[in-house]
């Protein structure tokens, strides 16, 4: 592995006691630039799909994304490919699997850069560790909301409506978890895929959600970002009713000014 070093403490190292299967996990304690982690090379066959897959956790709530690419060179340099981006990297040890569809053939580097979220998040540890290439026949099923869109706003103190579509061309999607301000919120086992967050905060809420296939591979959405805001309450009076009087008076030289009619109605 290469890993790049910058001054102000881009660590990305092989750190003791953040491992998921171990006692050692791949870990960077702050982002600065450069920033990432170079594989070993690899192989590709041609005309062969892989499947890239991690474990990953941050050590803040909306605080890192992982962006993942190939080069044919041991550097990240402006000619590498973008395989897939992990929006949103939750704060326990999370399994992510991006497709790689049928690659060029030859050497290879996988290459991982972690990317800065939200304000006040430079000293927060980014963790990987069981990153896996594996050629494959099984293709990861693919997921998105439906609703809400993102960048919605939304009444606050309502419930939200969240519905997720997923599909996978290879099998069966077997299970859809939706996760509602970086905490897991719940599953659906079959579809529809719908779920109801009741009294939606003032402010910003994000959400995301990972499907699973039967072959045990999973996919995460993009994180969206949905806007709850106050809104005036109406108000009508219904009783008592409000009534409006009409008064003519007339002038007589004997008993001089005297009321001559008197009208009362509803203003409605």
């Amino acid at each position: 592995w290469i890993f790049s070093t910058a001054a102000g403490g881009n660590d990305f190292l092989i750190k003791i006691d953040k491992g998921y299967n171990s006692n050692y996990g791949l870990r960077c304690g702050t982002i600065a630039d450069p920033n990432f982690a170079i594989s070993p090379a690899i192989t590709f066959a041609a005309n062969k799909p892989y499947k890239i897959s991690f474990m990953a956790y941050a050590g803040k709530v909306n605080s890192r994304k992982i962006e993942v690419f190939y080069n044919t060179t041991a550097a990240l340099n402006g000619s590498e490919t973008l395989i897939g981006t992990i929006d949103e990297v939750p704060t326990t040890y999370t399994e992510f699997t991006l497709n790689l569809s049928n690659p060029p053939a030859g050497v290879k580097y996988i290459i991982f850069r972690g990317v800065i979220k939200g304000t006040n998040n430079t000293w927060v540890d980014l963790v990987l560790d069981d990153i896996k290439v594996v050629q494959t026949s099984n293709y990861i099923p693919s997921v998105s909301f439906t609703q809400p869109l993102n960048g919605a706003t939304l009444t606050a103190g309502q419930p939200l409506a969240v519905t997720v579509d997923a599909s996978d061309v290879d099998g069966q999607i077997t299970m859809v978890k939706l996760f509602y301000r970086g905490e897991y919120f719940g599953s659906v086992t079959s579809t529809p895929y719908q779920f109801s967050i009741p009294n939606l905060p003032l402010g910003n809420s994000s959400l995301y959600a990972r499907a699973y296939d039967n072959s045990g591979d999973s996919v995460t959405t993009a994180t969206i970002t949905v806007t709850g805001i106050n809104t005036h309450p109406s108000v009508t009076l219904t009783l008592p009713a409000f009534f409006s009087y009409c008064c003519r008076y007339r002038w007589n030289h004997r008993v001089g000014w005297f009321l001559c009619e008197q009208r009362a109605g509803s203003a409605d």
